[in-house]
């Protein structure tokens, strides 16, 4: 697996990968794995419960509380979760892999995973923000985009991978004025 096998953590069902000065390509090859061992490991018969990709770009310094938000609706809407988080004069990518276990399932039935991926990124990832967030989602599943924190460039960057674009009224109090922005 992507990273020192240290970097691999178990908790209960869960799994939960993180690596430093990472590329796309190890946080996917990452993801692969987790599910792969986490559906014949620790939550046996695990199976991933997948109705689309959310994709948050948020400021760094918030990246706790978004997570908090995200975590709480992840456990009723399957998806896998990407979140973006953007600093200033940060120059690596560091990211953190999780699958979750929805529920206990009894003896011979299913229970549901999904996955939480967090990807710290510094302003200079930006522009190839497509190629670091692409290899992320799940291919045949919509995505959606939200930035709660502004980061229209960041929106700009991902609209090729997007069939929805949440968009805060508070920034675009404007329906039309909004949906100009995206196009």
């Amino acid at each position: 697996m992507a990273g020192d096998l240290d970097s691999v953590t178990e908790s209960g069902r869960d799994a939960t990968w993180f690596e430093r000065d990472t590329s796309p390509a190890a946080i996917e090859s990452a993801l692969r794995e987790l599910l792969v061992e986490h559906r014949h490991g620790v939550a046996g018969l695990a199976v991933p419960a997948r109705v689309l990709n959310l994709v948050t770009i948020v400021d760094r310094q918030w990246r706790g509380e978004i997570e908090n938000r995200l975590e709480r609706v992840g456990r009723y809407h399957a998806s896998r979760t990407v979140l973006i988080a953007i600093e200033q004069g940060r120059r690596t990518i560091d990211a953190r892999a999780t699958v979750i276990t929805d529920d206990e399932g009894l003896a011979g039935e299913f229970s549901t995973t999904h996955e939480h991926v967090v990807v710290d990124i510094g302003t200079e990832h930006v522009e190839h923000l497509l190629t670091i967030v692409d290899p992320l989602v799940v291919t045949d599943l919509p995505t959606m985009l939200w930035a709660p924190h502004g980061h229209a460039e960041a929106i700009d960057e991902l609209l090729p991978l997007a069939q929805v674009v949440l968009l805060d009224s508070v920034d675009e109090p404007d329906v039309e004025d909004a949906r100009e922005s995206v196009r």
